[in-house]
């Protein structure tokens, strides 16, 4: 994974990226406002990389997939209604990527994939099935229960993916998910990014 680490000039207002294990620093001080989890790009058009203020990702020609809540949804007709949508997609561009845009939990979920330590068979059936998107009511220590979610599987499919890891609380999972150490999906669900074919990871923790 290539890994970058990010400061904030406060005084400045900018913010510093530098890849981890060379001298070359770059400061960008615009701002950019909201990015979507992830983006569904045309095969025809180009993603790249920008730093304005924060890491994201500029795709030209992205398609946009409504997940906004209507007024009579439920968590399984949200769900149905963005795998539809997914489905809908991939058969009008089959040769189109999805680029995963991901953060990483103090527990290790990420994309609303929250580890279920001592229930492997119910973690399997709700996110290593065959569907791509699902809606269930995560554990407990979530701050918001209900949740729709790409799954595992939905993952697997991205093409690459960026990820920011904010926080010196999360450097172990962090460690482990860079030195071939990670345990499995079900305790440390952000493990799934080194099944994608490229993930930057962009941090904030030093070591």
């Amino acid at each position: 994974m290539m890994v970058y680490i990010l400061t904030w000039n406060k005084k400045k207002g900018a913010v510093s990226i530098v890849e981890e294990g060379t001298d070359v620093k770059r400061e960008f001080t615009e701002a950019f406002i909201n990015v979507p989890s992830h983006f569904i790009v045309d095969g025809t058009t180009s993603a790249r990389l920008r730093v304005e203020g924060q890491l994201t990702i500029d795709i030209d020609g992205a398609a946009h997939i409504d997940t906004l809540t209507l007024v009579d949804d439920t968590i399984d007709t949200l769900a149905a209604r963005f795998e539809e949508g997914l489905a809908a997609w991939r058969t009008e561009h089959p040769s189109g990527i999805i680029v995963g845009l991901f953060g990483m939990g103090d527990d290790g979920h990420t994309a609303g994939i929250f580890p279920m330590p001592e229930d492997l068979e119910a973690f399997a059936d709700c996110f290593q099935s065959d569907r791509l998107v699902v809606g269930y009511r995560a554990p407990e220590t979530a701050t918001i229960p209900l949740r729709v979610t790409v799954t595992l599987t939905g993952i697997r499919s991205f093409a690459c993916g960026f990820a920011y890891v904010c926080g010196g609380q999360k450097r172990d999972n962090l460690y482990e998910l860079r030195y071939d150490a990670s345990p499995p999906l079900h305790i440390l669900p952000a493990g799934i990014w080194r099944d994608l074919p490229s993930v930057g990871v962009a941090k904030d923790i030093v070591g």
